[in-house]
Parts: structure tokens; sequence; C-alpha cells
């Protein structure tokens, strides 16, 4: 009961708290073209995700699941899925697997999108057995194994020992007959972690930069905490600054997912510019369907695509490939930080 409690009040305060910090996407300038010569209709925003095809580079990510309210959630979510033909991953599945009552909540999504690609998610403690059983409880496409140590930390009832998450991700990938997908929840992944996860043979990485859903804020708000003295309430890396640590270290051997507070087809755009395959959304649509409803979600998505599509046409990028070509300038803090970090910035500037 405890779990579905803390799964409601995630769900809550996600809706809530708007996004508090940034996610340096601010930094990121495209270079306008004024002769695109280019036609709306012939912008194509087709994609690959490792072995998926996608239609529009954007994913519906990991939100909720295990509640009766999430089940509602994870409704609408596998319906707008199936409408715009998107990707989407399920909460934490964890409670699923050992309440069969649960499991309705995330198998509606399969239920509503029988086609659809959809992905599981477990936290990378679980055991090989455990990611099987969350697999074939949706039969799913990938599996997602999140990483969320700050909030864990931040939980009062969370995990204190992280040793052999590695190695277990390790054995998961190994055995498992479909695609792991590494993903951060917030904080962001530095190129010496996307390391690590590359030498393990994992081609696909969500980044989940600073930026977008706060988990330590959330935990600090359901333990009716002040947020004014939070010593770690700016921690981890900005989708910005994670997105490029990521892409330059996993280079041309796998594929980045950026997520962590997109919430627009300009910052999609910009993200899939720096280097990454795909974005991913879930603070937003969360908070969009819940306040407004079912059909201001079906609108935001199409809203999204649109200005990607827009954004495309004014840099001169007839394809998501040719955007990837594009140059654009980094600056701010974003830059300091990757200077710092003796990342070559100018490569993207004089491309």
């Amino acid at each position: 009961m405890q779990r579905e409690k803390r799964k409601n009040d995630h769900l809550r305060y996600a809706v809530e708290l708007d996004s508090i910090l940034d996610n340096g996407l601010k930094d990121i300038n495209l270079i306008p073209d004024a002769l695109p010569d280019l036609d709306l209709q012939e912008i194509e925003i087709s994609t690959t995700l490792g072995d998926f095809e996608l239609p529009f580079p954007l994913i519906i990510n990991a939100i909720t699941g295990g509640t009766n309210d999430a089940q509602k959630v994870n409704l609408s979510l596998a319906r707008a899925a199936k409408y715009y033909n998107l990707p989407m991953a399920v909460g934490s599945q964890t409670a699923a697997l050992n309440k069969e009552e649960l499991k309705e909540s995330f198998q509606i999504v399969r239920k509503i999108n029988p086609n659809g690609l959809i992905f599981a998610n477990l936290g990378a403690h679980v055991s090989l057995e455990q990611a099987q059983q969350a697999v074939e409880m949706l039969e799913a496409n990938a599996l997602q194994i999140h990483l969320n140590v700050p909030q864990e930390l931040a939980m009062a009832e969370g995990d204190r020992d992280f040793r052999g998450y590695w190695q277990n991700i390790s054995l998961i990938h190994q055995k498992i007959n479909i695609p792991v997908i590494v993903k951060e929840v917030g904080f962001g992944l530095a190129r010496e972690t996307v390391k690590r996860i590359k030498e393990i043979g994992i081609r696909l990485i969500d980044i989940g930069g600073k930026g977008g859903t706060n988990f330590i804020a959330i935990e600090k708000a359901r333990q009716k905490k002040s947020l004014q003295k939070e010593t770690f309430l700016d921690w981890g890396l900005s989708t910005a600054v994670s997105t490029v640590e990521a892409v330059t270290e996993l280079g041309s051997q796998g594929d980045i997912i950026a997520s962590g507070g997109l919430t627009n087809g300009l910052e999609l755009a910009k993200v899939i510019a720096m280097g990454a395959q795909a974005g991913a959304i879930a603070g937003p649509f969360l908070r969009t369907l819940v306040l407004n409803g079912e059909q201001a979600l079906f609108k935001e998505i199409g809203e999204i695509e649109n200005q990607l599509k827009m954004t495309m046409l004014m840099i001169g990028a007839k394809s998501i490939p040719l955007l990837q070509e594009k140059p654009l300038v980094i600056s701010g803090k974003t830059a300091h930080w990757l200077t710092q970090r003796n990342i070559d910035i100018t490569k993207y500037a004089r491309r």
C-alpha cells in the first residue's frame, strides 16, 4: 500500500510542481536559412532508433503505473501513442511484479495499442527473472532500466546500497531477447557513465537530463519539506550538457534519446541537431492530460510535430539526417561546461 501511495504522490506532485531548473537548451542556437528552397509538406521527420522505425522522432516517456489513477493516465497516453504512432514507455513495473491486481494499470497500454512500440520499465536492482516478467507483462518491444540514485537517496524509504547495478544491467542485457535502454530519470548522464554502459554492449541510452521533472523536489514535497534550503535541488547535468557528453562518447556505436524538460518542437529539433536520434517527453504530457484532458494532449503532440517541421524548414533541413548535419552554436553555461570538459564544441558551428 505504501508503494501505491508513493505512486499517486509522484503523479500529484509531477503535475503540481512546474520544472524549476534550466534544461540548458536556450544555449543551443540553430542557424537560420533565409533561402531554404523547401516546401513544408516535403519535410520528412521519420528516423530510426536502433532497429526501430519511427515516423516521428518523439517518445512518450515513462510516467506511471501501479494505481487506479495511473491506469487512467496510461490509457489516455496509449491512445495518443497509437494515434501518432509514437513509442511509449510505462513507469516502473516493480509494484506489479508482486501484486497481480496492479498489472492491469500497465497492460492497458498494450490493450489500447496492440501493434505499437511499448517499452517496459524497471530499476537497475531487479533480477533477470523480474525483467523477463516485466517484458512479458506488456509484450514489450524494449526494456528501459532506469537509474535514479539521487531520487532514492531523497526518499525516506529509498535504497541506500547501489552495489552490483552495473553487473546486473549487463546480465539482463545479455540474457533478455529485446533491446535494453538505460535511462536516467532526470539528473543526466556524464560521458564516463555512458562509457561504462557502452562497454557492456548497450546501444540505446536515454540521458534524462536535469531541467524536467525533478524527483528530489517531488520527494521533498512528499515529506512536506521546504525546497529553499534543499542542498541537492540543482544536482545533475542539464539536458543540453548531457546530450553532448553522451553523443560524444557513444558516437556511431548506438543511439541517444534526449529527455529532460523538452516542451516543444524547437527543443526537439535542437537535441536532434546535437546528435540525439529522438527526444522524449513525460512530465509536460502528464500535466496537459491531467489539467486539460485527452484532446488537449492530442493537440499538443500535433503542435510539437508541426513545430519540428517548421524548425527544419527554417534551417533548410529536409530530413532528420540532414538536420543532424546542420550547424549550431553552443553558448552560455553549456559552452563553458563542455569546454572545461575538453569537448570540442566548434565542430558543431563549423559543420
